[in-house]
């Protein structure tokens, strides 16, 4: 009875430093693997779901934080999720 070999994917080189020192380092809630650079500890996922958010972006929150407004909002003006707040 002939059985099925898991096709196990390739580890790939960091995104950050370029290291190939990298080792699996289990899934996120979507079922994803997560990665470990062992160069710089970066973990990360291979073909991520979500694009990661702008600098611009980034510095627009960082500038309505303070303004005492509510993450809700903050979230809505800006685009990103409240889980990222």
């Amino acid at each position: 009875m002939p059985t099925e070999t898991p096709s196990i994917e390739p580890i790939p080189a960091c995104p950050r430093c370029h290291a190939t020192h990298v080792v699996r380092n289990g899934t996120i809630q979507y079922g994803l693997t997560t990665f470990l650079c062992r160069g710089c500890n970066r973990r990360f996922v291979v073909a991520p779901k979500r694009a990661p958010i702008s600098v611009e972006r980034w510095h627009l929150v960082r500038k309505l934080l303070p303004e005492r407004l509510s993450p809700r909002t903050i979230a809505r003006a800006t685009g990103v999720s409240r889980t990222w707040l």
